[in-house]
């Protein structure tokens, strides 16, 4: 058997288990023109075309490149070239032709691409001779083939060119420098044909040879603004560029494109004020982001005098310490030393000043030593500790300004009777031993007290001070910080904060940031105001004091104001000891709990006055025990005491509205509250409550301001046998027309008298131990409707009004649930009143109806764990539930997040025949309903509703609400962008007063 025969008997096998990627390749390539060769038409060697017919039906590559080098005529191997779907033997067939006419090479070209750089059209590229290059005429074709020509062809294509868009092409993407030569040598005096090549050549060495034949600044400007990013083509017009106006404002407007074209363009502009107007452009538009450019387009500017007129004109403090910290010259900022710009007193101080560290301690001969200029010390050498240890020395700065350019410079005291007065400094001092007086004088730096006695008066400390083991007294002072752990006294001094744990003696002064303390201290005539201080512990606390354990404190005559926590105790956090005399607590908050005052060790106030302290967020305060029994949480708006407290004497004034009733309250099995002759002044239904604990009052006066006043309780609500509660009260009401109740409790206790009105009365107590169970027994609440829901009846009618007992709320603030299907209840057109402490029924089976009911004070607020529980104050219906409520009235609800009286998150809720009056959202949507799923609404009034969208309804994205036969009067949308009536429509989100839709309606 034959070569050839060999060859022939595997053909079957191997094109199967090639033909997916002959078929693929057979794809590639354009369209032939000439016909292939056949047997018939070809008149050479009959063993040659065998071995060409193999290679064309044969696809395994290293077989057939060793077939191929058995071929030799031309046309075979030009036939190869068209049409194997091999790419490599296509160029391998190409190299080994001698000589092919230009039509077949031309064919060859234009179905050969060159792709994945196998060079096939430089292999064809490479066949042509000069005589065949110079009889085609098709220029455009010729620029195709440059690109692939050796640099002899590429000449002789090049001199036949004409079309000047092709010779850009041209030159533009050849690698031959002599073509470069005879391009630029060509069309050197025509600029535009040099700045279209300038624009469209990647070729550095080609722009660097183009540029300079453009004369025209105006084309070079025109070339530079049609760049998007900067290059090195930018940079070689510009350095052709004559006219250096031409080339700024070219900067100028480049600087605009861009961060990087604003950072390279101020790197080559020129022109001074140039240069300022894009600085201040810059300052102007977002100083934060372009600080760096905008520095560096100042320190660019050599005019001196165009920075110093801006800092004469200029009114920006940031604008004007920038301009001086790049003015050049020593004499133009002598005249800013004085400066009332501290940074720009310092620059120029800096950069003016010529007397060193070395001089400065040669002044040290002398007993008092007289700066009659600034010093700038630079911290060389030994020098960087200054030890005076000579007795009686004094340091007259004269308002000059020793300032230390290196922050390591210590001036060390060891001396007696030393002085420093009339001076700015940023030196570290260090009192050893000895005696340091500090007068008129601002210090930046650092002070630290190891031993010895520092005074000062009149002055600015502008870091901290700590004192270790000496004493401090300071007068009329403004301070940052001091750390006390010695011996300390304060008159007369604005002070920031202060950590305290031994001595502290405070008098009249004021305190705006803190102050811990941890051992003694004692304030007299002072404020501390507008403090505010944020925890993440929810049991911390003190917006402006916390007086640690084993801490005591003295507070007398001082004003406590506008101080804030985000947890508890706007003012106050005591877990030490605390007395307070004659002083005054207003406008302070806390965020969960004890607005003024949170109370955790001993604290005693005589003749105080608490004024408009608030909690702002009462309900979300937690400071509960596990005590196995029914209890809730109180949270006092001026106090909430945890253990020990006495009130003698003392005043309590609100006219704030918030959801927290007590003015005082007290949680604690172990706490006691005390409270005698106290006054209390409200326009507003108001507690004061002690869960567990003793309470006593004796001669408590209540002064009822306005008409709307509901109720006044104090009560005591433990159940210790030690529980007692003694009531000494006086009504000095001057008008009792709006008080509607008042009543005095004992849960804990059997009274054995009553209160009247009016009347001076003292009701003692004799203790039964009775717990919440017993309690609720016979109270018609929430438990008792909800066993009457679960009792396994189909049907439930309510026989009397229903009222949610404060007892009851830990176990009902999701509402009673139902979730048996199939359940109606007819209520008879009773109420069910939930005391705005709960929402009413969440409800989670099918078939449920609900009607003859009337639902009043449900209230709902964020839950922090489940964010699907939120919203609906009365109703909560889930999406696996079917609901109707009918004939049913709901008023006085409120949800905090949506859904004042239901969410609904069911694809089945009908509400017919019902009325919503005065239901709100404080902080979002849906005043009465918010809908997630399918709502219809039939014959329904909603009057006098409140949310900031949609005060009726709110219609989520993709719910679906119905509404036939319903009125909406009077009902009120808070936002700015939302409408005062109704706006809808169908499939279009929208937002209205009465309803806002985003799903269909």
């Amino acid at each position: 058997m034959g070569f050839i025969d060999k060859l022939k008997k595997g053909i079957g096998r191997k094109n199967k288990e090639k033909s997916s990627k002959r078929d693929t390749q057979k794809d590639t390539g354009l369209k032939r023109k000439s016909p292939p060769i056949d047997k018939a038409s070809f008149d050479g060697s009959d063993e040659e075309y065998k071995l060409f017919e193999s290679i064309m039906s044969y696809r395994d590559e290293p077989v057939v490149h060793s077939i191929l080098r058995k071929i030799s005529d031309d046309r075979l191997l030009i036939e190869i070239g068209k049409s194997h779907p091999f790419l490599e033997l296509r160029r391998d067939a190409i190299l080994k032709i001698k000589h092919a006419s230009r039509e077949d090479l031309i064919e060859l070209f234009d179905l050969n691409e060159d792709r994945w750089g196998i060079g096939l059209r430089n292999a064809i590229a490479s066949k042509f001779t000069k005589e065949q290059l110079m009889e085609i005429n098709d220029e455009r074709k010729l620029r195709e083939i440059i690109r692939y020509s050796n640099e002899e062809n590429a000449n002789c294509i090049y001199d036949k060119i004409n079309d000047e868009e092709l010779l850009i092409d041209i030159v533009c993407l050849t690698r031959y420098e002599s073509i470069r030569d005879k391009f630029v040598e060509r069309f050197k005096n025509d600029p535009e044909v040099m700045r279209r090549c300038l624009e469209s050549s990647r070729s550095p060495e080609l722009k660097s040879k183009v540029a300079q034949y453009i004369n025209n600044d105006k084309e070079l400007k025109k070339y530079i603004l049609s760049q998007n990013d900067w290059n090195n083509t930018v940079e070689y017009a510009l350095n052709e560029m004559k006219d250096e106006k031409i080339a700024n404002e070219a900067l100028y407007e480049f600087a605009h494109k861009g961060k990087n074209q604003l950072n390279k363009s101020i790197e080559f502009m020129s022109d001074d004020e140039t240069l300022l107007n894009i600085a201040l452009e810059y300052y102007n538009l977002d100083y934060d982001r372009y600080y760096f450019e905008i520095g560096m387009a100042l320190d660019r500017i050599n005019d001196d005098s165009l920075l110093v007129d801006l800092m004469h004109n200029e009114t920006d403090e940031t604008l004007r310490r920038l301009a001086a910290k790049y003015i050049k010259s020593e004499e133009a900022l002598k005249e800013f030393v004085n400066d009332p710009n501290e940074n720009v007193r310092k620059i120029a101080i800096r950069a003016t000043c010529k007397n060193s560290l070395d001089k400065f301690m040669d002044l040290f001969n002398n007993d008092e030593i007289i700066l009659d200029d600034h010093f700038i010390l630079d911290g060389d050498g030994i020098y960087e500790t200054i030890t005076i240890n000579r007795d009686n020395v004094t340091i007259d700065g004269k308002n000059h300004k020793l300032e230390c350019i290196n922050p390591k410079i210590e001036l060390r005291i060891e001396a007696n009777n030393f002085s420093i007065k009339n001076i700015e400094t940023n030196m570290l001092i260090r009192l050893n031993e000895g005696s340091l007086n500090i007068s008129n004088s601002i210090i930046d730096k650092s002070i630290e007290i190891n031993e010895g006695n520092l005074t000062g008066e009149n002055s600015t400390f502008d870091r901290r001070i700590k004192n270790i083991n000496g004493s401090l007294n300071l007068t009329d002072c403004n301070i940052d910080q001091i750390f006390n752990e010695s011996s300390l006294s304060l008159k007369g001094c604005i002070i920031g904060s202060i950590k305290n744990d031994d001595s502290c003696n405070i008098d009249n002064c004021t305190i705006n940031e803190f102050l811990y303390n941890n051992g003694r201290c004692k304030i007299e005539n002072s404020k501390v105001e507008s403090a505010s201080r944020n925890y993440s512990n929810p049991y911390d606390g003190g917006g402006a004091i916390s007086n640690g354990q084993n801490a005591s404190m003295e507070l007398t005559k001082c004003i406590l104001a506008k101080n804030s926590t985000d947890k508890n105790g706007g003012v106050i956090r005591n877990i030490g000891s605390i007395n307070l005399y004659d002083c005054i607590f207003e406008d302070n908050k806390a965020g969960l709990s004890g607005g003024a005052i949170f109370n955790e060790g001993r604290l005693t106030a005589s003749r105080c006055k608490f004024k408009n302290n608030l909690v702002e967020f009462p309900r979300y305060g937690s400071f509960s025990r596990a005590t196995g029994r029914y209890h809730f949480i109180k949270h006092g708006n001026s106090i909430l005491n945890l253990a020990f407290m006495d009130l003698f004497n003392c005043q309590f004034i609100t006219d704030k509205i918030n959801d927290a009733p007590e003015i005082i309250a007290q949680f604690g099995k172990d706490s006691y509250l005390n409270i005698e002759n106290c006054q209390f002044s409200t326009n507003k239904k108001t507690s004061v409550d002690a869960i567990e604990g003793g309470l006593n009052f004796n001669n408590a006066k209540f002064k009822v301001s306005f008409d709307d006043v509901e109720e006044i309780n104090l009560a005591n609500e433990g159940p210790e046998e030690t529980g007692s509660i003694n009531k000494n009260l006086k009504e000095t009401s001057s008008t009792n027309e709006g008080l509607k109740e008042r009543r005095s409790t004992n849960k804990g206790l059997k009274e054995t008298s009553s209160i009247n009105k009016g009347e001076e009365t003292t009701v003692s107590s004799k203790n039964e131990d009775i717990d919440a169970e017993s309690i609720l027994e016979n109270f018609k609440g929430f438990e008792y409707l909800d066993d009457l829901i679960n009792d396994g009846s189909s049907e439930i009618t309510l026989d009397c009004n229903i009222q949610m007992h404060e007892l009851e709320q830990a176990f009902y603030e999701g509402g009673i649930e139902i979730y048996e299907d199939n359940l109606t209840i007819d209520g008879q057109y009773h109420t069910i009143d939930a005391n705005n402490l709960s929402r009413i029924f969440h409800i989670t089976g099918n078939g449920i109806v609900i009607k003859n009911i009337k639902f009043k004070n449900g209230y709902y607020y964020q839950d922090y764990f489940d964010n699907s529980k939120d919203g609906g104050g009365v109703l909560c219906i889930t999406h696996s539930a079917s609901a109707k409520i009918i004939n049913c009235e709901f008023s006085n609800n409120e949800s905090r997040q949506s859904g004042g009286v239901v969410k609904n998150n069911s694809d089945s809720l009908e509400i017919i025949d019902s009325n919503f009056r005065d239901n709100k959202v404080i902080y979002q949507k849906g005043g009465c309903i918010i809908n997630n799923a399918s709502l219809t609404l039939r014959n329904c009034s909603f009057k006098n509703n409140f949310s900031n969208a949609g005060s009726c309804v709110f219609n989520s994205e993709d719910s679906s609400l119905k509404i036939f036969d319903c009125e909406f009067n009077n009902n009120t949308s808070r936002k700015d962008f939302e409408a005062g009536g109704v706006r809808f429509s169908l499939e279009v989100p929208s937002s209205g007063g009465a309803i806002a839709n985003e799903g269909s309606l």
